[in-house]
């Protein structure tokens, strides 16, 4: 007969699996008459049996339809998203083109006028874009005149802010050593 210490060796060895049929009997043969061992081996056993059992978890019947509605509504938004960027993209670029076809007209607009009537374009319509033009070059005029004003003010007044950062670092830089203004200095002798 084995002792309760070697039981517990022994139930041990057994839910590792490293039992011999000697061990396996010994210990069944100890489990059957020590009730406190059995109510041991009895936990041990309930464990392994629950740690052995293989439970499947099935998803619900939706699962796959389900992932696939969510992948495709991702892919939905990546397409739009992109979509989005393209339109935006485009707007920009057929603005930026039109501005720039605009000055051209603008800056050539004599040259122009001189095509149109020279190919027999309808003398309303060629005068039109000529007025068209005309007008947008005065505009055109007024923008950049504004721009070069803005430059020339704005470069004025950094030259402002850069003497005042200046003139406040030499003020920091020079003062005097003593806890005595030298100006005072002067003026008392």
């Amino acid at each position: 007969m084995i002792s309760c210490n070697s039981c517990n060796v022994l139930i041990t060895k057994y839910l590792d699996g490293n039992i011999s049929e000697k061990e396996q009997n010994q210990l069944m043969e100890h489990v059957s008459i020590c009730d406190l061992c059995k109510e041991e081996y009895t936990k041990y056993s309930l464990i392994l049996d629950v740690l052995n059992e293989k439970r499947e978890i099935e998803p619900p019947e939706t699962f796959e339809s389900e992932v696939m509605a969510k992948i495709q509504r991702i892919n939905l938004y990546a397409k739009k998203s992109r979509d989005k960027k393209f339109l935006k993209l485009y707007f920009a670029s057929s603005i930026l083109f039109t501005l720039a076809l605009i000055i051209a007209g603008a800056a050539f607009r004599e040259q122009l006028l001189a095509i149109f009537l020279y190919i027999n374009f309808p003398t309303k319509y060629a005068y039109g874009i000529y007025h068209f033009l005309e007008v947008s070059a005065v505009f055109f005029t007024m923008v950049k005149n504004v721009l070069i004003y803005l430059c020339v003010y704005i470069s004025e007044v950094y030259i402002i802010l850069i003497g005042l950062a200046v003139l406040a670092f030499l003020s920091k830089a020079y003062k005097p050593k003593n806890k005595k203004d030298k100006t005072v200095e002067l003026f008392q002798k």
